[in-house]
């Protein structure tokens, strides 16, 4: 299928921007309940049932993610990657919270602890997702409509029009 590779370059830069788009929205989620956790002084609650959670979560998370940046390497798959580094984010944040909710069992005073943490987690995704998103017109409809990509579809259309002629 040699003629629908122009057409998946497009693709994968739209799946990379929708995944960096992802990370600044994620990042702007977890930014905001961690400000507001930290500014109604909350401590986490249900402490059992959170380790429970954490702990097969982040195997699982982290696990998913090694497998999803192996598998990008070898397909080449720029989103594929970024999708492997949002896995292995959010691993890394469900470790953070079973480190802060077990160190908020021995010592009360560190409420604040799983707050702060998630915050400079989200910092990271906000700044990841940036980087990744500044790299294409995110903000024009042709870029989403596969419009906006004039060398891949004069590349399309060479290959079609070599390969009716045999």
């Amino acid at each position: 299928f040699p003629a629908s590779q122009a057409g998946s370059a497009g693709r994968e830069s739209r799946a990379s921007a929708g995944i960096g788009l992802s990370f600044i929205l994620l990042g702007l989620v977890v930014t905001f309940a961690s400000i507001y956790h930290l500014a109604t002084r909350e401590a986490p609650e249900d402490t059992v049932a959170l380790l429970v959670l954490t702990i097969p979560s982040s195997l699982l998370l982290l696990l998913l993610g090694a497998l999803k940046l192996h598998v990008a390497t070898v397909l080449k798959s720029r989103a594929l990657f970024e999708d492997g580094v949002c896995s292995l984010g959010a691993g890394v944040l469900s470790v953070g919270i079973f480190a802060s909710v077990f160190a908020y069992r021995s010592d009360r005073k560190i409420w604040w602890l799983d707050s702060v943490f998630a915050f400079l987690i989200a910092l990271a995704f906000i700044l990841y997702g940036t980087r990744i998103v500044r790299k294409y017109p995110c903000l024009t409809m042709q870029f989403w409509r596969g419009e906006g990509e004039p060398k891949a579809r004069a590349a399309d259309l060479r290959e079609r029009a070599n390969s009716s002629d045999d």
